[in-house]
Parts: structure tokens; sequence; C-alpha cells
């Protein structure tokens, strides 16, 4: 992992501590599938998919040589379940929001992560047999000003 750009690193470690997530005392579900590419609900093999998709980022100038960048993750859930679907999303959410602050600074590779937005497509719990949620994770780092 060392060596690799930072940002590829984040989502390794994203995609880490989603696939860590194992039924028990802390958390409601286990990992089933988790990604780095979007996909389709009908793509969606098991009953849960998880996808880590890098968004937009920016930067501003700090002190120099340095600069903070801010990287935008979207994790997308796809949830496969005929039973209780807006209470599998809601403990999966709850999941994700657990395992996912557990460390902000990602083995200090960040200065700073706030906790995701969420976004649930509430219409999807009604009509069709599956759930779907985005969480939006920003994760501030500090990167050296290079001539690239």
């Amino acid at each position: 992992m060392a060596g690799e750009p930072i940002v590829d690193q984040l989502v390794s470690g994203i995609v880490q501590r989603l696939q860590s997530l194992k039924a028990g005392d802390a958390y409601w579900y286990d990992a089933e599938d988790v990604g780095t590419d979007w996909r389709n609900f009908d793509e969606v093999k098991g009953r849960r998919y998880y996808g880590v998709i890098e968004g937009p980022s920016t930067a501003r100038r700090d002190a120099f040589p340095q600069v903070v960048e801010e990287q935008t993750f979207i994790i997308v859930v796809w949830i496969k379940d005929a039973d209780n679907r807006r209470q599998v999303l809601r403990r999966t959410v709850a999941d994700l929001k657990r395992v996912l602050g557990l460390d902000p600074t990602w083995g200090g590779l960040a200065q700073q992560t706030d906790p995701p937005d969420v976004v649930t497509d509430e219409a999807a719990l009604v009509a069709v047999p599956h759930a779907y949620a985005e969480l939006t994770l920003r994760v501030r780092y500090r990167r050296a000003i290079t001539a690239a």
C-alpha cells in the first residue's frame, strides 16, 4: 500500500473496513459483497452490495508546501431483502456509519473524516423489492505541492 496515491490507499482502507463487518455484538449484518464499481440492482448477486466510488475532490492551499485535499467517497448500498426492507436498510446504514467512524484518520493518512451524509430511496422501499442508499464520506488529508 505504501507508495500508492493517498486516494487509492483510502479506497483500499474503506473496502477493508466494509469487508470487516461481521454480524454479532457490534454489527447487525455481515458484509456480503464489497466492490469499487457501480452496479445496478440487477447486477447485485447477493442480498447486500456495498460499492465504494471515488467522488470529486477539492484542494485548498494551507501552509506552504502543504495543500489540504478533501476527497469525497460515495458508498452505494443495494439491499435485496423481501422482509422489512426499511428496518434492514436502517440497520445497514447504522453498521456502515459505525465501521466508517472507527478511525477518522485512516491510520494516519488523513487529518479528519466527517460523519457520512446519508440519502435513501424511500420510494424504493414500497415500489420495488430492494432498498438503496448512498453514504457520502468526506476525508481531508495533507499532500505536498509538486510540480506536476
